[in-house]
């Protein structure tokens, strides 16, 4: 299992941690990823992971406060504002933390960078 570099001082969970190890092995130095990313200024709202040319987000959901009734209205608000400011979120639990899921993901965000005109960079 790779480890997480050293240089960064945000803790993984352990699902993130999942997610990171089969990301890296899948994607590593094709599509980087950038994490813990607030995508409204004035929102205390972070992604998980980000993929900012693209607009793509993938928001891991373990257990805790995603559970209660507020914290689901918060993913909710946060889910929405996602939209409403043009990005496309992934949202994986525990079961789809897989290969095949995380092949999608990146095949999805290829594809976006295909589509844009002005991007300089594929990363």
């Amino acid at each position: 299992m790779e480890e997480i570099p050293k240089t960064t001082s945000l803790k993984y969970s352990s699902l993130e941690l999942k997610f990171y190890n089969i990301w890296n092995r899948q994607w590593k130095n094709l599509i980087i990823l950038e994490r813990e990313v607030k995508f409204i200024p004035t929102r205390r709202f972070r992604f998980d992971f980000v993929h900012r040319p693209s607009k793509t987000a993938i928001e891991i959901q373990g257990r805790g406060k995603h559970g209660t009734f507020k914290g689901l209205d918060i993913d909710y608000t946060k889910l929405n504002l996602a939209i409403v400011n043009g990005w496309t979120v992934f949202q994986l639990s525990n079961p789809m933390i897989n290969h095949s899921w995380i092949e999608q993901i990146g095949n999805y965000i290829i594809s976006q960078q295909e589509k844009c005109d002005n991007c300089d960079d594929v990363t």
